[in-house]
């Protein structure tokens, strides 16, 4: 397209939310670099038609999926993920010790909701995002702090996926739950300049009602 908006490439380990490695603007020259990743071994190279990203002397902790997303108008939209995955016996891919995922349990016709507790005055753009096993994420749904009412994307239900949105809550039911709903969720937002997520929280079946809560703040994303 013409004129794509912002453009970034994520990372995201196995049952984890994705981390931004980089982000840029279309009609603008460089790139700004986020959650520690390194500017000497991620490497961007952008056209009119192209948004590359290079990983200089790949590491054991580089292996997950990759994907690149923009946000042509109104929310983020990615491209399919790639897998990056090492060919070596015996040794496993390294990685940062985190808190395991969450994962919720449901049976067809419960309801589940998702709170996603925003801790900062002015949040921005907000999302609600769906993933299935190997795919790059689909936004459910988004607005804006300032804003009454949400946008419905990707073919999402508008009368089993409703928000709930305070000053420092942007929550998410489903209702009615179907088999098609299980995978991974996360909310998002971009307080500035790129999309920061809430950790996900894996949906599955044969379960009760459950309420979660991701908490964003100006320093770091967390659930609690």
């Amino acid at each position: 397209m013409r004129d794509p908006g912002h453009l970034a490439w994520f990372k995201q380990d196995t049952g984890r939310a994705p981390l931004c490695i980089l982000s840029t603007y279309s009609n603008v020259n460089g790139s700004t670099i986020h959650n520690g990743f390194s500017i000497n071994r991620f490497k961007i190279q952008k056209s009119s038609s192209s948004f590359n990203l290079s990983i200089l002397h790949v590491e054991f902790s580089d292996a997950g999926l990759y994907f690149c997303g923009m946000i042509p108008i109104t929310h983020m939209e990615f491209g399919n993920a790639t897998l990056l995955q090492f060919e070596v016996l015996g040794v496993a891919p390294g990685g940062a010790v985190s808190q395991p995922s969450l994962s919720l349990t449901v049976k067809p016709g419960d309801t589940v909701t998702l709170q996603c507790c925003v801790l900062m005055r002015d949040p921005g753009h907000l999302a609600w995002f769906k993933q299935d096993t190997g795919r790059a994420p689909l936004c459910i749904l988004s607005t804006y702090s300032n804003v009454n009412g949400s946008t419905i994307h990707n073919g999402f239900s508008i009368n089993r996926f409703k928000i709930q949105k305070s000053s420092s809550s942007f929550n998410l039911s489903i209702l009615h739950v179907e088999f098609s709903d299980a995978g991974l969720y996360f909310c998002g937002m971009i307080p500035i300049t790129h999309m920061e997520f809430g950790n996900a929280t894996l949906l599955q079946f044969e379960g009760k009602q459950i309420i979660i809560k991701i908490y964003l703040t100006d320093d770091f994303i967390q659930r609690i």
